[in-house]
């Protein structure tokens, strides 16, 4: 006779994931983020008439250095930025590969029939490449290479050793007509703050272009967004006073 009995692990599991996923707040006024964790680094792109949240997600109190935290990337969807449905995490660390310890700065675009996922991939020492994934729907992602794309360590210009952690993220990809660029955080031989960028037109293979902005001393510009204003490309950034 076949027992009928019910996994209560798994029961567990599957209670955990729908309250997770069904949570609401007043996100308007607190800001959204899944329940119990914290929101970093995030990018937002729309796919008929929702928007799909991707984002750095850690443990608050715990440091984004600390091996064990931001692991994984979150996943939401709106369609009016007061409701969002919670899915399970998108992204996570390989272990066994160049990023091990953890992952940061999702940027998600669609070009070339796909859906295109630029990330950076941290050892557990803090050295810092980019790399890519890609995915049909946004839900399943599946990385391009068992290397980074963006190796710094390769350039001339760049200060990048693979030893005892080195900047190397936030990517931000455009396509200007038919040449993609990446816009990146790094440092120069110099030690000065930059950033620097990098073009494809696969989206594959990218060739160094060398810093783009420089700071006066070794302060990281962050989290740099061209976007072109008439005849203009603006580069924006954040970096501390």
């Amino acid at each position: 006779m076949k027992l009928k009995i019910k996994n209560l692990d798994y029961l567990c599991y599957t209670e955990a994931v729908e309250k997770q996923r069904i949570h609401q707040e007043d996100w308007l006024k607190n800001g959204y983020a899944p329940k119990g964790f914290y929101l970093k680094d995030f990018c937002l792109i729309k796919k008929g008439d929702e928007f799909h949240l991707f984002h750095i997600a850690g443990t608050p109190g715990v440091s984004c250095c600390l091996s064990g935290n931001e692991l994984w990337f979150g996943h939401a969807t709106t369609k009016n930025f007061v409701n969002w449905e919670t899915h399970e995490p998108c992204f996570y660390i390989n272990i066994n590969s160049w990023d091990s310890g953890h992952v940061f700065a999702p940027y998600v675009i669609q070009a070339l029939g796909k859906y295109w996922l630029f990330y950076t991939g941290v050892t557990n020492e803090n050295n810092q490449r980019i790399g890519a994934a890609v995915s049909d729907d946004l839900f399943y992602w599946q990385r391009i290479s068992n290397k980074p794309l963006i190796r710094p360590e390769e350039y001339p210009w760049a200060y990048c050793p693979t030893e005892e952690g080195a900047p190397c993220r936030d990517p931000h990809v455009c396509r200007w007509s038919n040449e993609y660029s990446l816009y990146y955080t790094a440092v120069t031989k110099e030690g000065k703050g930059c950033i620097a960028r990098a073009s494809s037109k696969n989206l594959l293979d990218w060739t160094d272009q060398g810093p783009v902005f420089i700071s006066h001393k070794l302060i990281h510009p962050e989290s740099s967004n061209v976007q072109q204003l008439k005849s203009k490309y603006l580069l924006f950034f954040w970096r501390p006073l």
